[in-house]
């Protein structure tokens, strides 16, 4: 498995010029964070790690060293309706519903990604149901029916900007499928958001959308596993760096289920 680089994600990891997605948090203001299922998964108290079967409390993300605000993603999942930790991944069980919200600490408060420029967003996904429309990628809770973004069909991805227009991103039939792997992609810039399916472009691309994105919960009102979820709050990587983390993803979703990877912890 690969490890960490030296210095700059933490002390005392071994040093490798292997890529990983470690490489895209080059922010150190609070912008540039990577949840994966491999690391970071707790109980409520933030400390004990959640065993295979039991729920999640909290989700802890990988971040730059220099990067000293802290963001965690805890469980607000209606009683007995926690995401649960299933063998090495974030699980939501079929009609749980379950939720995290952000957090600007563990037991802290909540907070928000505030995106009004550029930004970027990959989530690795397997929905195990389809709800009618409901299934969220991302959303502002405050706001929730003003600000989204969900799976509107097996065809369209729709996305709700700061109480504006309904922006349909047309996707190929059967490019999410249940029980399948998948990266999605959000991003935008210059004020042209674009969505794009396993590294390929929606139809739809790109729309022009300027309002201020708010994010503070993920794949609520969805079933299934996240593999990952990777942002970058104020800034879009570059498309060499985004096809190396869809490589990444790829081969760990696909071919590693079941196992833990071997990056040191770091907490948020």
């Amino acid at each position: 498995m690969l490890g960490l680089r030296q210095g700059l994600f933490a002390k005392d990891s071994p040093a490798t010029t292997a890529w990983t997605p470690l490489d895209m948090l080059n922010d150190t203001a609070g912008e540039d964070y990577w949840w994966h299922s491999g690391n970071g998964i707790y109980q409520d108290d933030g400390l004990t790690a959640a065993a295979y079967d039991e729920p999640i409390g909290v989700w802890k993300p990988y971040k730059n060293i220099g990067n000293t605000t802290t963001r965690v993603f805890e469980d607000a999942s209606a009683s007995d309706r926690d995401f649960l930790h299933d063998q090495g991944y974030v699980y939501s069980q079929d009609a749980e519903n379950s939720k995290f919200t952000l957090k600007d600490a563990v037991g802290g408060s909540a907070v928000q990604f505030e995106m009004a420029g550029n930004f970027y967003i990959c989530m690795r996904v397997r929905f195990s149901t389809f709800t009618g429309g409901s299934d969220m990628f991302f959303q502002d809770l405050d706001n929730s029916t003003r600000d989204f973004c969900k799976l509107l069909s097996e065809t369209i991805i729709r996305w709700k900007i700061d109480s504006g227009t309904n922006r349909n991103f047309t996707i190929e039939e059967g490019s999410i499928a249940l029980d399948t792997w998948v990266n999605v992609e959000f991003m935008r810039s210059l004020s042209q958001v674009s969505v794009y399916v396993n590294g390929a472009g929606s139809v739809s691309n790109p729309i022009t959308d300027s309002g201020t994105v708010d994010l503070d919960r993920i794949f609520s009102v969805a079933d299934g596993h996240v593999s990952d979820f990777l942002i970058k709050s104020n800034s879009v990587p570059l498309n060499s760096d985004r096809l190396k983390l869809l490589g990444y993803l790829n081969n760990y979703g696909d071919g590693t289920y079941g196992s833990v990877d071997t990056f040191d912890q770091i907490d948020a």
